[in-house]
């Protein structure tokens, strides 16, 4: 798979790029390391660029060093909550009729999370909520589009899994930021 290709085609045709998703042979690791870590290093990258460029020399060693160990959280935190929510859809999917492993759960939330992390380039010009709304919108257009392709969900019960999907997702990262909150473990709060 070649990245930018894959990248332009969900946002452009995801329907048709839905359908060559689904067909893909892929396991769970290959798509992390292939595309979701590469993708989820934007907003983490774009944001760590952004502060070092506009007041990294009044940060010092321990404040730089703090904003990327931050960054670098964050980063990881991306990856995790894509695998947990995809382990989640996996186990309500079958309530809404749905078919599908882990794998292809994750495809569907890897792959639809494609537009909120390149939106995450706009972090590099500081807070940009505004943005980053579009892309997260998209994303969730995304998984309206993948959800009867890659996991085989009834049209009429699309909605509602998207709507567990989501709550699901946002469920995960809550939990999460509140366990980096509570081991005092700087993330970034995009």
């Amino acid at each position: 798979m070649f990245l930018p290709g894959r990248v332009g085609r969900l946002l452009t045709r995801p329907g048709t790029e839905w359908a060559v998703i689904a067909a893909e042979s892929d396991d769970v690791t290959s798509i992390c390391q292939g595309y979701v870590a590469i993708l989820a290093l934007v907003p983490a990258a774009s944001t760590l660029a952004g502060i070092i460029v506009s007041g990294g020399r009044f940060l010092g060693a321990a404040g730089l060093t703090t904003v990327i160990l931050a960054a670098i959280v964050s980063w990881a935190m991306a990856i995790g909550s894509s695998i947990a929510t995809a382990s989640l859809v996996e186990k309500i999917a079958p309530a809404f009729q749905s078919d599908g492993d882990l794998t292809q759960a994750f495809k569907l939330v890897g792959y639809a999370l494609t537009p909120a992390w390149l939106m995450g380039a706009f972090f590099l010009l500081g807070p940009s909520e505004p943005v980053a709304i579009v892309g997260w919108v998209w994303a969730v257009y995304l998984g309206f589009r993948g959800l009867p392709i890659v996991m085989k969900t009834p049209r009429a019960r699309v909605a509602a899994l998207l709507a567990a999907s989501t709550l699901a997702f946002i469920l995960v990262n809550v939990v999460l930021r509140a366990l980096f909150a509570a081991l005092k473990v700087p993330y970034l709060g995009y």
